[in-house]
This record gives C-alpha cells, structure tokens and sequence, in this order.
C-alpha cells in the first residue's frame, strides 16, 4: 500500500502531506475518482465492504472521516481500511469542510486539515489499531444500548397492554379514521423533506394529516392544515394549535398534563390521553385503534445505530410498531411505491390511447367487423397486462 509520504509537498516550509481533496457528489457515499495524490473525506459511518474495498484498490492517500460525530457505527469498513494499512484523520466534521470543493488543493499536518493558509478543522490521526479497537467499542455500546432498549420496551408491554392491545383508556374523539388513510408526522430531522416527497400521495388520497409536537408546524409550513395534533402543547405554534381541528395533549398514567396551561390560555379545547408513551405513539395508537387502513410516518429516525441511541426512538415505538406492523409505512417506502404506482398508471393510459388511435383509424377505413374482431382481442390482452402492472 502507497503510504502518504509518497503524497507531493509543493511548498518546502509546510510540514505535512499535500493532496486534492475528493468529495463525494451528493447521494453518493465515494468520489468518483481517487488516486494515491488524493485525499478523501467521506463519512466511514455510511462505507459499505464494496466501498472501502474500492478505496484499498485505489491507493487513496489519505482519508478524513467526516461522519456527524456522533455515536460511532460498527462497519466493517473499519477493519477493511485498517488491515491495509490506509491513513486516517478522525474528529473532522461535514461543518468544517462545508467550503472545501471536490479538486480543492489541501494539507494535512498532525491532524489539522488545511485549505491555503486557513485551518479547516482538527482531528487526530488514527493507526491501525486505533481503528479496530473504536470499531469494538461501538459494537459494544450497540449491544448494550440495544438489550437497555429492550428491557424498556418489554417493561412498556407490562404495563400499557390493555392500551395496546385494546385501546384500553384512548380519549374519544370527532375524528374518524375508519378506513381511512393517515400521515402521521412527527418533528425529526428529515420530516419536511419526507413530507414534500408525499405531496403528490395526500392530494389523491386525502389523509388525515396529524401533526405530532413540532410536526404540527412542519405541516402547516408545508401548507396543510392538521386534522389532529398529538403531544406537548409548549412545542406547538399558537397558529399551528388553532389551525388544527382537534387537539390530544400527552399526560402522565396519573392524569398530570404539563401543557395544559398553555391551552386554557389559549381558550382553545382539547383532551388528554394518559400514557406511559411519546406523543407519536399515541398518534399511532389513535389511528390504529380508531380503525386506519394505513398509517404513513413522517420525521422519524431509521437506522440501527439511531434506533438505539440515547436520542433515538422510543423503546415504546418497537412495541407500538409491531402492533401496528399491518398498517404502518415509512413516508419513503410510501413516496417511492406512489411514484411507481403513478408510472405504471400513465403508461396503462398511454396503451389505451394508441388503441383507439388504431380503432378509429380502422373505422374509417371501413373493416367495422375486422376492428371489433381486433378491439376485442387487443382489451383482453391490454386488461392482462394491466393487472400484471397493478400486481408489481
């Protein structure tokens, strides 16, 4: 392997090891081009075996780990660059390279990242075998964080399964989701994104939107107007809370609600619902009890390592999800089945118009009875494939 010392140094009175920055082009997790002049910065929290593999083979110079910094993801990639020997800075963020540009001439000297004279940020160089053993240390808090949320949610199940299984103490509502379809969109990084992707879903469907803490304002900045909102009444707008056609305030088993303060000084109504659970459980719960037909959720965290972080998702969500496993779907999945849906319909469309195109053209041409004879065997053939396209 091409260790870094082969990297040029232009300039004589700089230390360290000079290169051309590599940056991945956006949705993309590699630089298209990588060499042994260059130097990648690319999160390894996100490398798959086939990309770190791809960075061994290219003899890359060095790398700077840019992921968000914050609870490290088991890969093996870590093992895979490690093996090879390929140097590695850690402790450099995507903020502090937000100005670097793919091609950008830079240095790195004892961890410090350099673009001209200006400091970009600083890290630590990471050998080997720091490598592999911060790689043991997140399995290990994985496995840890991941029993801690199991134990919690089982716990949750002891204690709320009349709720759970039979909506046991669920406030009555106006709303009807029987048979309906609801997005549900809670506050989470993401959730403004998610929901513009659904957009085309809601104006077809016509959902009942429900907004869950600060997701109440991610809909109305969205330019829709939530039929229910769920949560805390501190961590909603004034205008999101008056918009809303009815409002579940989030309370303790014993019936304490911090923000209902907040609604009598509005003057506005609103019932409680007593739960030891976060408020887009609830949302769930109320729409899968009410009988929803399908529940699409907005604004969530996904993945494994986010999934049991201590900002993560609630150890009561895995439960609520598995009650709800029928009816539940990611906002993406939904985008992305609605798009291919949306496709196949158009093309169906397009087919049944080239054939009344070719009917008319025969009508004209005077074979009536040949173009019956035609038109019947082309519907069997096009409501078959149709029902085919349907299926996928």
């Amino acid at each position: 392997m091409k260790m870094s010392g082969l990297l040029s140094r232009n300039n004589q009175e700089l230390t360290g090891v000079v290169g051309s920055a590599r940056l991945p082009r956006k949705g993309e997790t590699l630089p298209r081009r990588m060499s042994e002049k260059d130097i990648a910065f690319v999160s390894l929290d996100s490398l798959s075996v086939e990309d770190a593999t791809r960075m061994v083979e290219s003899s890359v110079g060095h790398i700077v780990n840019v992921g968000a910094g914050g609870n490290r993801v088991p890969r093996a990639a870590y093992r895979i660059l490690a093996s090879a020997g390929v140097p590695v800075i850690e402790g450099v963020t995507s903020s502090d390279i937000a100005r670097l540009g793919d091609g950008d001439r830079v240095r790195i000297d004892g961890g410090r990242v350099f673009l001209g004279e200006h400091e970009l940020g600083e890290g630590r160089e990471a050998d080997a075998a720091a490598l592999l053993d911060s790689n043991a240390d997140a399995e290990r808090e994985l496995v840890d964080s991941a029993l801690s949320h199991y134990a919690d949610a089982v716990e949750f199940l002891h204690v709320e399964h009349s709720l759970l299984i039979d909506g046991e103490g669920m406030p009555e509502l106006r709303l009807d989701f029987a048979d309906q379809h609801v997005v549900v969109v809670s506050d989470g990084q993401g959730a403004a994104e998610e929901l513009h992707s659904l957009k085309p879903f809601i104006r077809e469907y016509r959902p009942i939107l429900v907004g869950v803490d600060g997701g109440a304002g991610t809909l109305r900045d969205a330019g829709f107007r939530p039929d229910l909102v769920v949560g805390d009444a501190r961590e909603m707008s004034e205008k999101a809370l008056r918009d809303a056609g009815e409002i579940v305030l989030g309370a303790d088993r014993d019936g304490r609600c911090p923000s209902a303060e907040r609604i009598t000084e509005l003057e506005l109504g609103a019932v409680t619902f007593p739960a030891a659970a976060p408020a887009r459980d609830m949302a769930v719960l109320l729409a899968h009890h009410g009988g929803a037909s399908m529940i699409v959720t907005a604004g969530e965290t996904s993945g494994l390592s986010e999934q049991f972080a201590a900002d993560g998702s609630s150890p009561t969500t895995s439960v609520v999800n598995m009650v709800v496993r029928d009816k539940i779907v990611p906002a993406r999945a939904c985008a992305s089945l609605y798009r291919s849906r949306g496709g196949a319909l158009a093309l169906a469309l397009l087919a049944l118009v080239v054939l009344g195109v070719v009917a008319a053209a025969l009508v004209f041409s005077d074979q009536t009875s040949a173009v019956m004879d035609w038109l019947v065997a082309q519907w069997n053939h096009f409501a078959v494939w149709v029902q085919g396209l349907m299926g996928k």
